[in-house]
């Protein structure tokens, strides 16, 4: 980060920013039966018995595990063009025919991507692909969109819910107070953090360092779900760093960008005199994410506003180029909540969002 003169790319295992790690159970591990239909899944799952066990099942702790590297790797000449330097490779690895990515930073925006294409076999036995993103941090605190919610973990949750992954929303952050990194899992929304976590069971999160492991593949579970993962599977990763501790705010809004590009068409015939406009504006409210679509009724828009925020606020938004006469709260899939109509006589929509909340509008 050149602008605040600090290398963030760290080491984990020696492992680097965007590598990737295949592991399967190593048959050194107690119990492993080669004989068995599956025994590294057999090794992984402690209990097949889901039925009088309060816990619905649980990891087997005693599990060792093998893991691969990548090889014969390939790095193509730089190249720079049309405001984009990006640097491709390609590699070989356990269980992937072929793997390809694009390592690229793009002129006016503080952000790195990493594109991978995996050309994935098919394989039953228990195995996983994973990513690395390891950073040159000091004590790690980690903050992520779990959910739709600004989420630290272990201070956000309950004693028994699970720490060796975490479902991402949008973004996952590390910082240690002074500096912080947040990441985009676009196509792969499992991470583990501070390390490799599979099977650890813990009760509490105990990081390794400054981590963060894309869980892209694995097929340990044995329920709802293929025995087998192939086929091409992209796994897209977007990195931007900052000083201090994450905003959620900020973060939110950066990750929904980066999750939501917008789709840009050319008009060939010019209807209107205007060469610019929008069809609404954000006046105000902090970390308010706006969507909208066309109501199933067909009278009308559905407007979301998401608030990243922790804390009740109000959310205005000019809507006078909309041309609809009120609006009123709805349900997610757009029932009538019976709540009075909001006048938008003046071209301005005011409502108060609930903490992380998800306020669904209907405009006619």
């Amino acid at each position: 980060d050149k602008e605040l003169n600090k290398d963030f790319a760290g080491k984990y295992n020696n492992w680097n920013i965007g590598q990737l790690i295949y592991q399967q159970v190593d048959p050194s591990s107690p119990g492993f039966d080669a004989a068995a239909q599956n025994p590294g899944r057999a090794v992984i799952n402690a209990l097949w018995d889901f039925s009088d066990v309060p816990s619905f099942g649980a990891w087997n702790k005693e599990v060792n595990f093998a893991r691969e590297m990548p090889s014969n790797v390939k790095v193509h000449p730089a190249v720079i063009d049309k405001g984009r330097a990006a640097v491709s490779i390609e590699c070989k690895i356990k269980g992937v025919k072929r793997a390809t990515c694009i390592f690229w930073l793009d002129a006016g925006l503080k952000e790195v991507g990493i594109d991978w294409e995996i050309d994935k076999e098919h394989v039953r036995e228990a195995e996983e692909l994973l990513v690395a993103f390891p950073f040159d941090l000091g004590k790690p605190q980690f903050r992520g969109d779990i959910n739709g919610v600004p989420f630290t973990p272990d201070d956000d949750q309950l004693p028994g819910t699970v720490r060796d992954w975490f479902p991402v929303r949008n973004w996952i952050d590390v910082s240690d107070g002074d500096y912080g990194v947040t990441l985009v899992p676009i196509d792969a929304p499992l991470m583990q953090l501070g390390g490799i976590t599979t099977a650890k069971g813990w009760e509490n999160l105990q990081p390794e360092g400054p981590n963060m492991m894309s869980w892209a593949l694995n097929n340990h579970w044995i329920v709802n779900f293929k025995a087998s993962q192939g086929g091409l599977i992209p796994l897209r990763y977007r990195i931007t760093t900052h000083k201090g501790k994450v905003d959620d705010a900020t973060a939110d809004r950066w990750a929904t960008e980066v999750m939501h590009p917008p789709i840009v068409m050319r008009d060939y015939i010019r209807k209107i005199n205007e060469t610019s406009g929008s069809f609404m504006s954000l006046k105000s409210g902090t970390g308010a994410n706006i969507f909208a679509k066309r109501a199933m009724d067909g009278k009308g828009i559905i407007m979301r506003i998401h608030s990243a925020k922790r804390e009740k606020q109000t959310v205005e938004l000019d809507v006078k180029n909309l041309g609809y006469k009120s609006a009123e709260k709805v349900s997610p899939t757009e029932e009538s909540l019976g709540e009075a109509k909001i006048d938008l006589s003046s071209g301005v929509l005011r409502v108060e969002v609930k903490p992380s909340e998800y306020l669904s509008l209907k405009l006619s």
